[in-house]
């Protein structure tokens, strides 16, 4: 077990077993922003996750766990081959004393030790070749993979039950799990046929054995072609093999007689050739297999869990997509507007819409609602820039109040500037821009950096044609009751409960 698992498959598990067991959940501010420091430093959606899960506090507990679970499994693997060398040997000793005290028939041998063996070979090599590839998890190594999922079914922490899960989907769920599976099958067969042989080294150096064949239908020169086609590859590897005159001779004649024939040499052989090499080439090849595969899994992104955290963890200068993605800082500006968000703007004479641009659903949902009181607020959606001033194009001049929402966590760059611009031009002075998120910013970048984010965004809604006093910070991820009322003034409601 130890061959296949890789640095790469201990990452893809670690994250499935703290996804399982819910680990990124109620998170410390402290421990969330460590994470997202983590994720922001890479540069794939799958780096970005593995790099997150990582850096929780649970990762530790876990990576542990994993190498427990391995252990276990190795452990299992161990014992299941030690019983089949066990039972290799039974029907080795078996094979040898089935007839005549001291006469084996060596077809009756051969048979014996290989025929089931080259039945159940061709049958896979027939299963992973031409069928689908959960045709191959039906097999012996399929069987103790699922036995030992069975005894350790029930585990006393819901953590390590989330762990075992995730070491079971990825051995036998994954790409991995026909070579696995295929790889232990070889394993216990080659445990099974290096105690038969095994077997037959000390019965054939401690006892005195007459081979013979025997027929009650077939005649000698028909053996003399089974001999002939069982010799011709062991010959050719440089074996000695019984010639036909030793075949011939080897008929049983009712009386045991003394054979000078390299018989015993020729069985050893054969079962090595024909039973023992086939078995450990492909244990290995599987086992080589399986390494590959864990290596190339990579993780279900598509997962509701994933497909949710993989926006919080993009770098924050990918969250914009409009036009010219040139950075803030590269506006040109020798004096930065004096801003003091410690305002409140006047109730709106009228109706009042809300757009957002290039910002994420907030937690109050969208579009956000005040809470009490009723908000005859209209619904522009959430637009990219291209689409912004599509929305607001022959509409803007019904509205008396038009906010647009904007994203802290998003980079304020020039193609921003331009979005903003096209929709001052449809809606002039009643053009609200709302900067939200700010804790998401707090998190991500720190204070000092979230002030200079806050200066650059009203920088920019300034040079687009926004008052000072039209520009509005409120995180509409901040569901309480101030927010609440801040967003009631905004839509010109006046709560329940409120003078």
């Amino acid at each position: 077990m130890l061959f296949v698992w890789s640095k790469k498959a201990t990452k893809r598990w670690l994250v499935n077993a703290l996804a399982n067991a819910g680990a990124y959940e109620g998170l410390s501010a402290p421990a969330r922003a460590e994470a997202l420091r983590a994720a922001h430093s890479q540069k794939s959606d799958e780096n970005r996750v593995i790099a997150w899960f990582q850096s929780l506090p649970d990762a530790p507990w876990f990576i542990q766990q994993g190498i427990k679970e391995r252990r276990r499994f190795g452990w299992m693997m161990l014992v299941a081959f030690i019983l089949a060398l066990i039972a290799g040997g039974a029907t080795g000793l078996s094979a040898l004393s089935g007839g005549r005290d001291g006469v084996v028939n060596i077809i009756w041998v051969l048979g014996s030790l290989l025929g089931l063996h080259i039945i159940m070979l061709v049958a896979w090599i027939v299963a992973i070749t031409l069928l689908s590839p959960q045709s191959s998890m039906h097999g012996l190594g399929a069987l103790i993979m699922r036995l030992w999922q069975t005894i350790h079914k029930k585990s006393e922490q819901s953590k390590t039950a989330a762990a075992r899960q995730a070491f079971i989907d990825m051995l036998m769920a994954g790409p991995g799990g026909r070579w696995m599976a295929s790889g232990a099958s070889h394993s216990l067969w080659t445990g099974y046929i290096l105690g038969a042989f095994l077997m037959l080294v000390v019965a054939f150096s401690a006892r005195h054995y007459v081979f013979v064949w025997e027929t009650t239908i077939l005649s000698a020169s028909d053996y003399g072609y089974i001999f002939a086609w069982l010799s011709k590859p062991l010959d050719l590897l440089g074996f000695v093999v019984p010639s036909p005159a030793d075949v011939e001779a080897a008929g049983w004649p009712g009386e045991i007689l003394d054979q000078p024939a390299p018989w015993a040499p020729f069985i050893l052989v054969a079962v090595l050739v024909y039973g023992l090499l086939p078995r450990v080439i492909l244990s290995v090849f599987c086992l080589y297999r399986t390494r590959r595969a864990l290596d190339r899994t990579e993780i279900e992104l598509e997962r509701p869990v994933f497909q949710a955290l993989i926006p919080q963890l993009a770098p924050v200068v990918q969250k914009t997509r409009i036009i010219d993605d040139a950075p803030a800082d590269s506006i040109s500006s020798t004096e930065r507007p004096q801003w003091d968000d410690d305002h409140s703007l006047p109730a709106p004479g009228g109706p009042v819409a809300i757009m957002g641009l290039e910002c994420a659903v907030p937690l109050m949902g969208w579009p956000p609602e005040p809470g009490n009181g009723m908000a005859s607020v209209t619904d522009l959606g959430i637009h990219d820039g291209r689409e912004s001033e599509r929305a607001v194009a022959g509409k803007a001049h019904r509205f008396v109040r038009l906010i647009v929402v904007v994203d802290l966590v998003a980079t304020p760059d020039r193609g921003m500037e331009a979005a903003l611009k096209r929709i001052y031009a449809h809606a002039g002075e009643n053009l609200v821009v709302l900067l939200s998120r700010k804790a998401a910013c707090l998190e991500r970048l720190g204070s000092r950096d979230t002030s200079t984010r806050l200066s650059d965004w009203v920088m920019t809604a300034h040079r687009a044609g926004c008052t000072l006093h039209s520009i509005v910070a409120l995180d509409l991820d901040g569901d309480d009751a101030d927010t609440r009322a801040a967003l009631a003034c905004l839509y010109g409601v006046r709560e329940q409960g409120r003078p």
